[in-house]
């Protein structure tokens, strides 16, 4: 996923055969009239939700670890979501 862009351009979880870039964020914006649409990492929102609004408040560092299609986990630290380069912060 490139959040500058808008775009995906893969989803093998949802199709594994899937190439090419879909522009995700103007497709969904568009309908909402025009409305901006940033494109994450599910765990790693999730992981900043949760720091900010759900068990995680109030506290400077924090690991999410959610379990789905596999495991992924998110990090903030110093209240600030921590994505270091390629898979940083991923164990699953």
């Amino acid at each position: 996923m490139d959040d500058d862009a808008g775009t995906v351009t893969q989803a093998r979880n949802v199709t594994p055969d899937w190439t090419g870039s879909f522009p995700l964020a103007s497709a969904v914006g568009t309908p909402l009239g025009g409305m901006r649409v940033r494109l994450g990492n599910d765990v790693d929102v999730a992981t900043v939700a949760e720091a900010r609004l759900g068990a995680g408040r109030g506290h400077a560092s924090l690991l999410g670890v959610f379990w789905g299609t596999g495991v992924g986990s998110g990090i903030i630290l110093n209240h600030e979501p921590w994505v270091g380069r390629g898979a940083a912060g991923e164990f699953g």
